[in-house]
């Protein structure tokens, strides 16, 4: 877990070729230990890392694995990353529509174990799916409100805000321009 950890380090601080190098390391140690929970979480912290790349299908045979290997194991707690992860590399593909169905999948995951931070992430980035690459307003602004109810109930300052902000741009760049303002002064409040 240690790796898995540092290897997300890694990731957050955009160092992708060293978050897959520890990655990689986990997976063999994970394999020669026979922990299929670890390997797990180590194939999706390294595809993500992989997505950052570009290598989009080295990022989706990944976590495609990793998703077989929580199913095989029973192992659920962890599939609603997966899951966020898998509707990332796929966006990236520009395979929409199965992106959208494991977002929303990996939310109502997320919901049921009672997990509202990532709940809220993917609701987020659901709503950044449909404004910068399908353009749908409507469904947009609703993702992004969906994602409020649940942050209101973190008190989490800095999500929130970031979500008011992208509702805001997402206004703006529709030409709703009072709303916007509106988002935008939430946000910096």
């Amino acid at each position: 877990m240690a790796l898995e950890k540092k290897a997300f380090l890694y990731f957050q601080t955009g160092d992708y070729e060293q978050s897959i190098r520890l990655a990689n390391q986990g997976i063999a140690l994970s394999r020669e230990q026979s922990l299929p929970d670890y390997e797990a979480l180590l194939l999706i912290q390294r595809a993500q890392a992989q997505a950052e790349l570009n290598r989009i299908d080295e990022g989706e045979a990944d976590v495609t694995q990793a998703i077989q290997i929580l199913n095989k194991n029973e192992l659920v707690n962890y599939l609603p990353n997966a899951y966020s992860v898998l509707a990332n590399v796929l966006s990236r593909r520009k395979q929409y529509e199965p992106a959208i169905s494991h977002y929303k999948k990996a939310v109502e995951l997320n919901l049921t174990q009672n997990n509202n931070v990532q709940a809220a992430r993917d609701l987020h980035d659901l709503g950044f799916l449909y404004d910068m690459e399908l353009n749908d307003f409507k469904k947009s602004t609703s993702h992004y409100k969906e994602a409020l109810k649940v942050i209101e109930t973190l008190h989490d300052p800095y999500m929130l805000a970031t979500t008011y902000n992208n509702l805001g741009q997402a206004c703006w760049r529709h030409g709703n321009f009072k709303s916007s303002l509106e988002y935008y002064q939430k946000g910096l409040m």
